[in-house]
């Protein structure tokens, strides 16, 4: 009895090691992926890690979408030990992050990479590399856009903007057209606005200020802020008479502007649509064009940057956690050379978003590093606003560079 005893406990010990070994094989590592976006973002990217899942079923992915105050609660997870295994990181941020220890180092992932290594350009080196490491890579592209309603265009009799930057408008011509595009009623209100672009935010201004030769908001090569040079000051002036002067330009401080493109009350749009997915899926009739050339310069722009895919430093399974980056980035790309939405250039070339990049954002836009100093940005958000109400004078952006720069110094 004894003897049957014992046998009985060692079968029973091996079918619990056994059922024990199983259950830790069937236990999948799960990766967690955050992601942030106004509109069909979530959609988008929600579509991107069911598409990756298929491919990594060694892996659980878990996604989770932040439409609004995305840097704090990314903050507090970070600071309670509840990071995702990869996320997004919009580009104030990212130097910061990694200078904080919260990004792992993917240098060697990427270079090492066939697929993601050779989808490096030149662009994308001076935006995502770090002191010549990569922390992440930039995943979505954001244009600084000349959006217009072509039905508006018709009806006014104005031709159609033009894609190509050396046969943009003139600044004459863009302001004329933007004062046929007006339209009041019998009381002086304004029932069609000419535009309503974006122009209080750091990267639509670099749009802008490239367009007129200008420096961009941050000189990477300078270490400092340059809203206080003559040009920056002198485009700035530009744009507050849009508002003020002319009246073309709808006054808004927030991300509706193009909104107002879909609503009807403007008929075009300057600034950043954060998926172009959103104006395609109300089957609106726009086009998509060249930014007007600033007085007296030869060529106008676009600009283009993104936010970064990066990979936690405290991720729990850096190994799958890089896979998923990985595959996140394909699909990305797959997106980029499928989408005409992705990549005005696209309209011409079917899709091309590498020489979308080469040769019309690189040639005409002088993307930048941001130096990730998010309070510095909100003083000259907070200087704009003003000018653009009329509140202040553009003179005032000299001060505005200083505490900028300030700002900066003690950033260092």
């Amino acid at each position: 009895m004894t003897r049957r005893i014992a046998c009985l406990s060692v079968i029973v010990l091996v079918v619990c090691l056994w059922a024990g070994l199983a259950g830790a094989e069937t236990k999948k590592p799960k990766i967690t992926v955050a992601t942030w976006g106004i509109g069909l973002t979530g959609e988008v990217w929600a579509e991107r890690v069911n598409q990756v899942q298929a491919r990594l079923p060694q892996v659980e992915l878990q996604y989770v979408h932040m439409e609004s105050g995305y840097d704090d609660k990314l903050i507090a997870m970070i600071a309670t030990g509840t990071a995702p295994d990869v996320f997004r990181v919009q580009e104030p941020l990212y130097r910061s992050f990694r200078n904080s220890g919260y990004l792992m180092d993917l240098t060697r992932t990427i270079e090492a990479d066939p697929l993601l290594a050779r989808r490096i350009l030149d662009v994308e080196k001076k935006h995502s590399q770090v002191a010549g490491k990569y922390y992440g890579l930039t995943d979505d592209w954001k244009y600084i856009t000349f959006y217009y309603s072509k039905d508006k265009f018709a009806e006014a009799g104005l031709k159609a903007p033009a894609i190509d930057p050396a046969a943009a408008m003139s600044w004459e011509e863009f302001i004329n057209n933007m004062k046929r595009l007006m339209k009041v009623d019998s009381a002086g209100a304004v029932k069609q606005w000419g535009i309503s672009p974006e122009m209080y935010r750091h990267y639509e201004l670099n749009g802008w200020l490239a367009t007129f030769g200008a420096p961009q908001v941050y000189d990477p090569e300078k270490g400092r802020f340059m809203a206080d040079h003559p040009d920056f000051i002198n485009t700035v002036r530009l744009l507050v008479a849009l508002v003020n002067e002319q009246k073309v330009a709808s006054l808004h401080t927030s991300l509706d502007g193009w909104k107002r493109l879909l609503d009807g009350t403007s008929a075009s749009y300057i600034g950043n649509v954060e998926r172009k997915e959103a104006l395609d899926a109300g089957n609106f009739n726009y086009g998509l064009g060249s930014l007007p050339k600033g007085p007296g310069r030869a060529v106008a722009s676009t600009s283009t940057w993104g936010d970064y895919l990066t990979v936690s430093a405290k991720t729990p399974y850096p190994d799958e956690a890089c896979q998923v980056f990985r595959e996140l980035m394909a699909e990305t790309w797959k997106l980029r050379e499928s989408r005409p939405s992705y990549g005005f250039y696209g309209y011409t070339t079917g899709g091309d978003f590498a020489r979308f990049i080469e040769n019309v954002i690189v040639p005409y836009g002088r993307p930048q590093a941001d130096p990730g100093v998010p309070t510095a940005w909100t003083i000259l958000q907070t200087s704009m606003r003003r000018l653009l109400r009329g509140q202040g004078a553009v003179t005032e952006l000299v001060e505005t560079n200083r505490q900028m720069n300030e700002v900066l110094a003690q950033q260092k």
